[in-house]
């Protein structure tokens, strides 16, 4: 999948995942009720460690390679 296809180019790759529902017959409602809220957790968590590595807190990553910050 992606984190493989990351490993054998050596691109960098971190996954945040934000828990939306329990396992059972009430998980679908429960991860329509709580999607966005965890969405945002996820997006909260990995905002901070986007703005270290110089990306614009709202950027999805670089579109280019001269958008990508110095690598270290």
């Amino acid at each position: 999948g992606v984190a493989q296809a990351c490993h054998d180019a050596q691109v960098p790759l971190v996954a945040v995942l934000g828990i939306a529902n329990r396992v059972g017959p009430t998980a679908h409602a429960e991860w329509l009720t709580n999607r966005g809220a965890a969405q945002e957790a996820a997006r909260a968590a990995v905002q901070p460690l986007l703005a270290a590595l110089g990306y614009a807190p709202t950027a999805l990553g670089p579109r280019t390679p001269a958008d990508r910050p110095p690598t270290r």
